[in-house]
């Protein structure tokens, strides 16, 4: 959030913070960190004025779009899911009982790893 400068947030919906204010009376990891809190509005201001948000949405539909896509007919996989750039592959080994494929998952990992994510070619032995 502060683009490489330590700073965090967290919103709750106040019922959820109740216990919790009781119990805890401090918390804070930067507390009044001028700084940070500076190159956090930054980010937000530029998130806002260059519309990112708007834009991560409409890039990420088509990611899921190909994606979904690409999958059809592929009984290796359940489901493409996901909003904006948090996207999700269900890999199983079985659609029926919904089994997780963890070596396909690792597969393709590894090969991402192997070809630094940039690459367009998919290794040898990438079974998705």
């Amino acid at each position: 959030m502060g683009n490489g400068i330590p700073v965090a947030a967290s919103i709750f919906k106040p019922e959820l913070l109740v216990e919790f204010g009781k119990n805890i009376r401090y918390v804070n990891t930067f507390g009044g960190n001028s700084v940070a809190i500076a190159a956090a509005q930054a980010v937000l201001d530029v998130i806002r004025e260059e519309s990112l948000m708007e834009n991560a949405h409409k890039v990420g539909d088509k990611i899921i779009t190909g994606l979904k896509d690409l999958a059809q007919g592929l009984e290796q996989v359940a489901e493409v899911r996901g909003s904006g750039f948090f996207i999700g592959v269900d890999l199983v080994t079985d659609r029926a009982t919904l089994t997780p494929d963890g070596q396909a998952a690792t597969g393709i990992v590894n090969s991402l790893r192997a070809c630094h994510c940039g690459c367009r070619k998919p290794r040898a032995g990438l079974r998705v």
